[in-house]
């Protein structure tokens, strides 16, 4: 072999090794990367369990500390159930107050995005539609009687807790 082609296939190995390192790299990188995002937890309870493997829990103790959680979990979700009629009434007097304020089209605008959420404006909840305050008569100064506004297109209940 000649110098000339000798240092070709050099420089072909060599641009060759740099591509493998650096493919190498970029694995290496995303590896890392994807070991620092936390997976969803299934069910939740992924790292309930390995706190108490930390905690080197003796079976008795992980009986009781399940029993104190439990518990706990019972008692808040009664504390929610209790409060969502009171925390729907604020959401609902809130929407009544923005559709006084919105026109339709900004209204739409609003509450699009909540469109099949639990938390959703009460307009989506009940298809209703929403009052508009009474204009002002031009001439005179007087108020016309409220009147609703265009009726709001159908859109399919979202089902209430």
């Amino acid at each position: 072999m000649d110098s000339s082609t000798r240092s070709k296939w050099q420089v072909r190995l060599a641009v060759l090794v740099l591509f493998v390192v650096g493919f190498m790299a970029g694995a290496l990188t995303m590896n890392i990367y994807r070991a620092r995002q936390r997976p969803p937890r299934a069910g939740g309870r992924g790292g309930f369990e390995q706190m108490l493997d930390r905690l080197n829990l003796t079976q008795d103790q992980r009986t009781q500390v399940g029993k104190i959680f439990d518990d706990a979990r019972n008692q808040l979700d009664e504390l929610r159930r209790g409060s969502e009629p009171k925390f729907r009434e604020v959401r609902k007097n809130t929407d009544e107050r923005l559709q006084s304020v919105l026109t339709p089209e900004q209204w739409e605008k609003y509450s699009k995005p909540f469109a099949g959420r639990t938390n959703a404006p009460t307009r989506l909840m009940t298809n209703s539609a929403p009052v508009r305050p009474a204009p002002a008569a031009p001439a005179t100064g007087q108020t016309l009687p409220a009147t609703p506004a265009a009726p709001a297109p159908a859109s399919p209940r979202v089902p209430t807790n």
